[in-house]
């Protein structure tokens, strides 16, 4: 399936990026787009609202409706009863960085959709997609979104067919022509939510949906709870939550000379969640370069937590600065410090210990309830 969606993406891809890729090269040429769109029109006004998102409002997780989501429902109202050539002259007014707000708030469509089982919301996640223009974006970015939409349209009993056509024809060539060859790749039985990397989990709004990894996740602990317990503890101090991943393993090179060791011990891990954090925005503009990585395993085995404890042995490896935990199955490592070279670490030598117990109480709290 994996190797379907990398097709399908190949055929997306336009035909001066088809050679060997280089990293930032789209989001290069679409910033150069961007800089002559600029160059020719000034400062042009744009018709979308002046907002944006947060950073934890980009979760797909337990999104709630903001003004922000109503005022660009009603932007796309607007768009969809536009002349041809007013939709061209309304989407160049949209500036690239608006752009990926607009694909921000398709895949907050897709997640309200399936909620509220809500056509208009749905038409307005595509609409957003419409208003794009594929030059002035890294093209990989536009395709995820449609396949939440597409399979929030299915989800809630809407022709997803129907849906991505009525897009197309509201959108300039090179997005018309992802959306309708989407449509051909996915030949009514190809996609599925777990082949786009997404799983749906229930959350305190409702449905929500997470990103997902390759590798094996059952395990039989809700460590999607646990970790968001955890994360509460980290939030409360000086980090901001970014990303969640489930599945995402635990990298065997925080166990230093001992990492072969590690490696065989994690990959036979029942599931794992990674969640990513970075330092709070009242750090100044330099806070992204303090992150902080959250690794929660369920072993197979109980005793797998301490010895992985045992391996790990050192709190500090090249700059970075880690804490693990282990409780009967559940094991826990945090690992954090500064990933700009040359920039000093935020943390230093033991500080996580103040995150300790609580990570401990929530470990064992869900090995209890679960």
């Amino acid at each position: 399936m994996y190797l379907e969606i990398v097709r399908f993406l190949r055929r997306a891809t336009p035909k001066k990026y088809r050679k060997p890729i280089v990293l930032g090269k789209q989001l290069a040429d679409a910033k150069e787009k961007e800089r002559q769109r600029k160059s020719v029109l000034g400062d042009v006004p744009s018709p979308l609202p002046k907002a944006k998102y947060s950073v934890q409002e980009k979760w797909l997780l337990n999104p709630v409706e903001n003004q922000l989501d109503r005022d660009l429902k009603r932007a796309y109202n607007q768009f969809s009863h536009l002349t041809q050539s007013q939709r061209d002259i309304f989407r160049k007014s949209i500036s690239l960085d608006e752009f990926y707000i607009l694909l921000t708030f398709s895949q907050r469509c897709a997640v309200f959709a399936i909620r509220e089982k809500d056509h208009f919301v749905l038409r307005a996640g595509f609409g957003a997609i419409a208003m794009i223009e594929m030059e002035r974006t890294d093209f990989r970015d536009v395709s995820g979104p449609v396949g939440l939409l597409y399979y929030a349209a299915n989800r809630i009993g809407f022709d997803p067919a129907s849906e991505i056509s009525e897009a197309a024809k509201l959108s300039e060539p090179n997005v018309q022509k992802l959306l309708l060859d989407f449509l051909k790749w996915q030949g009514g039985s190809k996609f599925t939510l777990k082949s786009w990397l997404y799983k749906e989990v229930e959350t305190s709004e409702g449905l929500g949906i997470v990103n997902l990894s390759i590798h094996k996740y059952n395990p039989q602990s809700d460590l999607l709870k646990i970790i968001l317990d955890i994360s509460k503890l980290i939030e409360a101090d000086e980090y901001i939550t970014v990303s969640l991943d489930l599945g995402e393993r635990i990298p065997e090179v925080w166990f230093g000379n001992q990492k072969e060791m590690a490696k065989k011990e994690l990959h036979q891990a029942n599931g794992t969640i990674c969640v990513h954090a970075r330092l709070n925005e009242k750090y100044g503009e330099n806070a992204w370069k303090q992150s902080l990585f959250l690794w929660l395993a369920e072993m197979k085995k109980d005793k797998s937590p301490a010895y992985l404890m045992e391996l790990i042995r050192s709190k500090h490896i090249e700059g970075r600065y880690l804490l693990a935990v282990g409780i009967d199955k559940l094991f826990c490592l945090v690992v954090a410090g500064s990933w700009v070279e040359k920039v000093e670490s935020f943390e230093k030598e033991d500080s996580l210990l103040r995150f300790e117990n609580g990570i401990k109480e929530a470990l064992i709290e869900g090995q209890h309830k679960y």
